[in-house]
C-alpha cells in the first residue's frame, strides 16, 4: 500500500512526519522487489537493508512501526 498510487489516506500519515523533518526508513530489499525504490526516494523515505537498520534502531531506542 505504501507504493500504491491510489492510497492517499494511507500515504498521508507516512508523509506528514517526513515533511516535519522525521527520518523514516523503509526496507531497501522490498522496495527493490516491488519496483518502488525511486518512488520512495522521491517521497524522501530513507532506504536501508533491514539487516542494517533494525540493529541500529534497537541501539538508538528508536520507535519502529512495521507492517
Amino acid at each position: 500500500m505504501l507504493a500504491a498510487p491510489d492510497q492517499p489516506a494511507f500515504k498521508a500519515p507516512v508523509d506528514a512526519p517526513v515533511r516535519a523533518g522525521v527520518r523514516e526508513t523503509t526496507g531497501l530489499g522490498i522496495a527493490e522487489q516491488i519496483g518502488a525504490e525511486a518512488a520512495f526516494r522521491a517521497r524522501d523515505l530513507a532506504l536501508e537493508p533491514a539487516a542494517v537498520a533494525f540493529p541500529r534502531f534497537a541501539a538508538e531506542g528508536a520507535t519502529v512501526i512495521s507492517f
